[in-house]
């Protein structure tokens, strides 16, 4: 079993917060005894629960590997999604998942994020697939721009 959270940064102009707005993630993950990458992203849906087979538990996601067969899965801890709001563009944790026969390998940054403007005016429907974004604040009278949007993902404890 191992923790693992991905970690995001960006450059924000006129943004002083942005978070997911969904519950799912796009993840790409190795299988931890034969090594295979999924060619494939796998969706994991924090609102969804499954029986893990062979045991009384539930987690989000169960994957059986092509190559080997082995079962693993995969639950995202809810309460770990924090936003992103870092002016010196470090990166900071996003989510936090606990993975059991599977190592994450790629998050497919997809799906609709929302942010506030820096007079904290609610910004909705940010896209971020191409990792960036741009609007115009109108409250504000000022253009709004999300760029150089990248992540990692690391081995928590």
């Amino acid at each position: 079993m191992g923790r693992f959270q991905i970690q995001w940064k960006m450059y924000m102009e006129n943004v002083s917060k942005i978070k997911p707005v969904g519950t799912e993630w796009e993840i790409k993950f190795k299988c931890e005894k034969c090594k295979e990458v999924s060619s494939t992203f796998a969706v994991v849906d924090e609102e969804e629960e499954m029986e893990i087979p062979g045991s009384r538990g539930v987690c989000n996601l169960v994957i059986k590997c092509k190559s080997c067969k082995n079962n693993g899965n995969i639950n995202i801890e809810k309460s770990s999604v924090q936003p992103y709001e870092d002016e010196n563009e470090n990166f900071k944790p996003l989510v936090n998942m606990e993975c059991r026969g599977l190592i994450p390998e790629e998050w497919n940054i997809n799906g609709m994020f929302e942010g506030e403007g820096s007079s904290e005016n609610k910004i909705e429907e940010i896209e971020l697939v191409e990792k960036e974004w741009s609007g115009y604040d109108d409250e504000n009278d000022a253009a709004i721009l999300i760029s150089d949007v990248d992540y990692q993902i690391v081995k928590i404890k």
